[in-house]
């Protein structure tokens, strides 16, 4: 089984990305590290894919998707650290299901936390590319994995050994919680659904 993680920064180089592929390489030296550099400036060193200006993260992680053809594929962002080894966790995994580290269930729906997301070949083949309308960030995870299960692929909460730093990028972004209102409405208006608050959710981390 081959393994690639595509990993979405934008600045913040040394502060989070440089340490996170060297945590991979230290815990996975076998697995293909394909590096977006989301727009940063300064440029990121020898990234595999650069974006001169900064796209949503959907945009990114597509980018980053077209340079793995992997059987797995765990698409992360860059304020997250690997603490251990993880092929042996994908090796145990249901290649028809899709799987992230934070679950968030509400009246029968389930999504994951896109900071991470472990994608099988067969997943992304079935479901595709994200949904590149969704502006910066938020309920692109949300979309994708609505989209996964109208396909029968089921949504499950892994244990993957990553540790991220909650909140360290987006909500830096000057607008940010209008744009992830935006997001949602976009959302609900796509699938006809009502997802209601934060607080309506039950968030397994």
């Amino acid at each position: 089984m081959n393994v690639s993680v595509v990993i979405v920064g934008i600045d913040q180089w040394q502060e989070f990305t440089e340490p996170l592929i060297a945590s991979i390489k230290s815990n996975e030296p076998t697995a293909k590290i394909v590096l977006v550099d989301n727009g940063s400036m300064p440029p990121y060193p020898n990234s595999a894919v650069r974006l001169n200006e900064t796209a949503c993260y959907s945009a990114a992680i597509n980018a980053g998707m077209e340079h793995s053809n992997a059987d797995w594929t765990i698409v992360i962002n860059n304020d997250v650290l690997c603490i251990g080894k993880f092929t042996e966790h994908l090796e145990w995994m249901n290649s028809s299901a899709l799987y992230g580290s934070q679950l968030i269930v509400h009246k029968g729906l389930r999504w994951l936390g896109l900071w991470l997301f472990a994608i099988s070949r067969y997943v992304w083949d079935s479901v595709g590319r994200f949904d590149e309308q969704f502006e910066v960030c938020g309920f692109d995870d949300t979309d994708y994995c609505i989209r996964a299960q109208h396909l029968g692929i089921s949504i499950e909460k892994s244990d993957l050994p990553f540790h991220h730093y909650w909140g360290k990028t987006r909500w830096g972004v000057p607008g940010y919680p209008d744009i992830r209102q935006e997001n949602k409405k976009r959302l609900e208006e796509k699938h006809s659904i009502n997802i209601g608050t934060q607080g309506d959710w039950r968030v397994f981390d």
